[in-house]
């Protein structure tokens, strides 16, 4: 079983994938995306328009980003895909909620299908929480119709937006927004709700 590493999460860029930020020793702290082992969650859209969000996609990643966002956990590596640059493994909050439990028993999650052989018995526990899900209808499994016509939101194209055009058409109104990281001491990126500019 691989260590379990201290750290806080910084960024919540999918509702399976989280940005951990370690612990500062001599610079700069060491930074770490993780995407949970054994699930998946729908996919977000681009902001080039080549993409479009798969319903629920941003359901599920606010879902995380609420739950997680600046809080400590305890993560573990527990395999690397060089091709895709990415590293799978486990991460907790400091109470011991595993996140990829969190996110399938709230129906944000699907669990990732595996041969026999190569079932475990967190696989199977998983399993079970997402067939909890199904019944209960939650999430991404819901039959209410109009959740699922509101699922997909629209993410306007920033290719051919003038951006001192817009922010003087929102005038000096205060705006809601959710901060999505901080760049330095001075710059962060925000995306605005409802709008998702």
């Amino acid at each position: 079983m691989a260590s379990k590493i201290k750290g806080i999460v910084k960024a919540v860029p999918s509702g399976d994938t989280v940005h951990v930020m370690g612990l500062a020793q001599n610079g700069p702290p060491p930074e770490k995306q993780i995407t949970l082992s054994n699930i998946t969650t729908p996919r977000l859209g681009r902001r080039d328009g080549q993409q479009k969000d798969e319903p629920f996609a941003w359901d599920a990643r606010e879902f995380l980003r609420q739950k997680c966002i600046g809080q400590h956990v305890l993560f573990s590596v527990e395999s690397s895909h060089p091709a895709s640059g990415r590293d799978f493994g486990s991460v907790s909050l400091s109470d011991g909620t595993d996140l990829s439990s969190l996110m399938v028993t709230a129906g944000w999650a699907r669990v990732k299908t595996v041969a026999a052989a190569d079932m475990t018995p967190e696989i199977e526990a998983l399993a079970g929480l997402e067939r909890t899900a199904q019944e209960k209808g939650l999430g991404l499994w819901t039959k209410n119709a109009n959740a699922i016509s509101c699922a997909i939101r629209e993410i306007p194209a920033t290719d051919k937006l003038d951006a001192t055009e817009f922010v003087e058409s929102l005038g000096k109104q205060p705006q809601n927004a959710i901060v999505e990281s901080f760049l330095d001491g001075g710059k962060c990126r925000i995306i605005l709700v409802p709008s998702h500019h």
